[in-house]
């Protein structure tokens, strides 16, 4: 079943990559399929799937992050490191929770420039006004956490 078969790779695949984006969680599946992209209806599509069983984490305007059980949800994922799980990661997949732990990192290696150290980890030379924003948030957000 179709279904089911979803599901067993959704629970492989968070095994391995716990506490990840409900997108990086579809594109990896699509990936085992031999796909390069995914739609908003596969999304959905998925998280019905694995609503029975997942930790889904969710708040307006972040995308959602799923764990592989409702235990596992927690407020902060230490930065795992921009080639986590053996592959580059870019900055814009990272789940909320990793964006604190990141910036936590920054704050700690960087105190004076957080945002700097983040574009350091990132090997992004381009520094757009907008990801500086970004950047910015993600920091005052994890300010709260010490």
């Amino acid at each position: 079943d179709h279904r089911m078969n979803l599901s067993r790779l959704a629970k492989s695949v968070l095994e391995l990559k716990n506490g990840i984006t409900l997108h990086e969680l579809t594109l990896d599946i699509a990936h085992l399929h031999g796909l390069t992209r995914t739609s908003q209806r596969q999304h959905h599509h998925l998280r019905s799937i694995i609503e029975g069983w997942a930790g889904i984490w969710e708040i307006d305007g972040e995308k959602a992050t799923v764990w592989l059980s409702p235990d596992d949800i927690c407020d902060e994922i230490p930065w795992r490191g921009s080639t986590a799980f053996g592959v580059d990661r870019t900055w814009s997949e990272l789940c909320y929770q990793e964006q604190i732990g990141v910036a936590k990192a920054a704050l700690v290696a960087q105190p004076n420039d957080p945002v700097d150290w983040l574009f350091k980890e990132f090997q992004m030379s381009r520094r757009s006004p907008s990801t500086i924003e970004i950047f910015g948030k993600w920091v005052e957000r994890a300010k709260t956490f010490f």
